[in-house]
């Protein structure tokens, strides 16, 4: 494993790293924090609160680390297990968007880059195929259901882009020694330390639901099949699959689920009704699918085609890589249907693992030179890609200027109000942002804006008016223009 200096031949490929770095943090610069999650979190997590009650106007911000860890703490015990997601929650909105930005724009070049490794056998190089880069953006870009969601806002992003990179980052070693059986280099040169791969472990599983059970089902599946072949299994791999038990278990046992479930069903919030449930979530398991829908076509053509051209020992070893991370695909889908609610947003970690699944069988054709799509074909589909993409852009930063410019007038007219009614009982009464209807369709549904509501009690708007230091906030139903 090593990072070849950069020369001619790979300045291409950073370059489209770059430019989806630009991109990113553009987008990000314009999107403000996001009513309700991101407030919330701006304030330390006190012992024994609540999620949707409005924060008692006693609430105080995030100012020191001690604050910093009870939050995180406190969070887990009352309300969610996925402490190693909140790290940089708490953190980032305790010092900062502007911080988060940069830490946003940067990993998600690094899940690129990530996706790519591990679609190229595990192999670490600073040498990327622009081609296969502009794929792998694209599908982030196309496919991703609930896109503002995953990607830009603060809380949403730390709940699937960080912890995917998180787990990514731990299974790139053992797709490595996977196909170190079939001549490729091996890992054991590294001395990957035991240690290091179990703490590893800890902080992937002790992230995401719905993903943390089925990779570890896949990387016991990797290692039994490899010992069957090429016995003894690295001890490294070993230690690293124990902690992702261990962080998992840390994860589903955390106290702060049950409470938080127990909340929601007395609220109203979620049926304890399992059939119910798995009734309503039937529409974003299909909504996620449809949206896969052309990978799952490639990925079943491609390998249809490659069969038949391949050795079997080489078919067998890409394909076993290929149909599991297929399936870590679909059952993370599918088991959303068993939760209690199930946002479009959950469906991120699917999508990521069909893309790496549809990269090695665009790999494996290039190797092998076959390929079921025509070149006329392909040509086409490139070609309104890209402009499916620039348009989907423009859109999207049309509309993210028109929320950056409304919320700048908001704060500004926050501003005067507490200046000329600070102290008093008084509402401050704010307009609806008017971006026009076609917008988010037009975008690619990548441009959404979140908004407050018109009970001033509610939780998002307790949240930002004690944010604010006023004493309360309502939307009305009337649009205002943005950036009047």
């Amino acid at each position: 494993m090593c990072f070849y200096k950069i020369s001619k031949a790979n300045i291409p490929g950073i370059v489209i790293l770059f430019l989806t770095f630009a991109l990113v943090y553009g987008a990000n610069s314009l999107i403000p924090m996001g009513f309700g999650d991101d407030y919330i979190y701006s304030f330390v997590w006190e012992e024994g609160q609540t999620f949707y009650g409005p924060l008692p106007e006693t609430a105080r911000r995030i100012e020191s680390w001690h604050d910093y860890f009870c939050s995180l703490w406190e969070h887990y015990l009352s309300h969610s297990g996925r402490l190693v997601n909140f790290i940089p929650v708490f953190f980032f909105l305790w010092h900062g968007k502007e911080y988060f930005n940069i830490f946003n724009a940067f990993l998600i070049v690094v899940m690129v880059a990530e996706i790519y490794w591990i679609s190229n056998r595990g192999k670490i190089d600073a040498f990327f195929s622009p081609s296969k880069l502009c794929w792998i953006v694209f599908m982030l870009w196309a496919l991703s259901v609930g896109f503002s969601d995953t990607f830009l806002w603060l809380t949403g992003f730390c709940n699937y882009i960080w912890p995917s990179v998180l787990m990514l980052a731990f299974m790139l070693p053992y797709v490595r020694e996977w196909y170190a059986r079939t001549g490729h280099p091996s890992i054991d040169g590294l001395s990957i330390c035991g240690f290091f791969m179990f703490i590893s472990g800890i902080f992937a599983g002790w992230t995401t639901e719905n993903t943390g059970c089925w990779v570890i089902l896949l990387l016991m599946a990797m290692l039994w099949k490899k010992h069957r072949r090429q016995p003894p299994i690295t001890s490294w791999a070993v230690w690293g699959v124990s902690g992702l038990i261990a962080g998992y278990i840390l994860l589903m046992a955390a106290p702060g689920n049950f409470v938080r479930l127990s909340e929601d069903v007395a609220l109203g919030i979620y049926s304890n009704d399992f059939v119910s449930n798995v009734h309503a979530n039937w529409i974003s398991f299909f909504t996620a699918l449809t949206f896969q829908l052309p990978l799952w076509i490639f990925l079943f053509s491609g390998l249809m085609k490659l069969r038949p051209v391949m050795d079997k020992d080489t078919a067998d070893a890409e394909f076993a890589v290929i149909k599991g991370f297929a399936a870590l695909s679909f059952c993370s889908n599918a088991v959303m249907l068993l939760f209690p609610e199930y946002p479009l947003r959950s469906s991120f970690p699917s999508l990521l693992y069909l893309i790496i699944a549809t990269c090695i069988v665009a790999r494996l054709q290039g190797e092998m030179n076959c390929s079921p799509w025509k070149d006329g074909f392909k040509r086409m589909v490139c070609m309104l890609s890209a402009v499916y993409f620039i348009f989907t852009v423009c859109v999207s930063f049309y509309g993210w200027v028109k929320y950056s410019q409304y919320d700048a007038a908001l704060k500004e007219t926050v501003v005067r109000f507490k200046q000329e009614k600070g102290g008093t009982k008084e509402l401050l009464e704010i307009h609806r942002i008017d971006t026009p209807d076609w917008v988010y369709p037009a975008s690619g549904f990548h441009s959404a804006a979140a908004s407050l509501k018109e009970n001033p009690e509610d939780w998002k708007n307790a949240a930002y008016a004690r944010y604010y230091g006023i004493h309360g906030i309502r939307m009305t139903l009337e649009k205002q223009e943005a950036g009047n």
